[in-house]
């Protein structure tokens, strides 16, 4: 339906307002006198040209607000500050399922409390999936992300949870846990 009316909508304006004015002038134009259904049809049409406009305006408005919406939430995600979240992110969680002490110790806020996979499963991954809000970035200090992961020959995907705060100007893993 809004589809018709943004297609069609000034088109059928134009005629609307064009059939309306030519009942007006006959109407005007006429001596003899204008029955009630003339009457009627008249302000039929013109009040079908006013619903009309009113729809195609309210439809105009909310496809405007809904682009703005989508606009904001592509802002989010692709911001620099968003990038940097998903990048700092995934080496961690490469680095973890690499076995890769070094690269661990460099995306945690404490160093100290390092560890590794036991093995290295990073290339026996069928998948590793970011999950995430990108809105969390505006609004909070701490921004819990998670990848779903699958191994290989598993039967079910597995989680690793990651607690990320913003230090100096990178994002480091404060927490990071694990969920089946």
């Amino acid at each position: 339906m809004n589809r018709f009316i943004k297609k069609t909508g000034i088109g059928t304006l134009s005629l609307l307002l064009c059939i309306a004015g030519g009942l007006l002038l006959f109407g005007c134009t006429s001596s003899e006198n204008v029955s009630a259904d003339e009457m009627s049809t008249a302000e039929e049409i013109s009040t079908a040209v006013e619903i009309s406009t009113a729809v195609e305006i309210s439809t105009a408005d909310e496809i405007s607000t809904a682009e703005e919406k989508v606009n904001q939430e592509i802002d989010y995600l692709n911001s620099p500050d968003s990038l940097k979240l998903q990048i700092a992110a995934q080496s961690f969680a490469k680095s973890y399922f690499s076995s890769d002490m070094d690269g661990v110790k460099l995306y945690l806020a404490d160093a100290n409390s390092a560890e590794v996979s036991e093995k290295n499963i990073y290339n026996n991954l069928e998948y590793l999936i970011l999950k995430w809000s990108p809105k969390d970035i505006a609004a909070k200090a701490t921004i819990d992300v998670q990848y779903q992961f699958l191994v290989k020959g598993a039967d079910s995907a597995e989680y690793l949870g990651l607690s990320m705060k913003k230090i100096m100007d990178d994002w480091k893993v404060t927490d990071f846990y694990f969920e089946k």
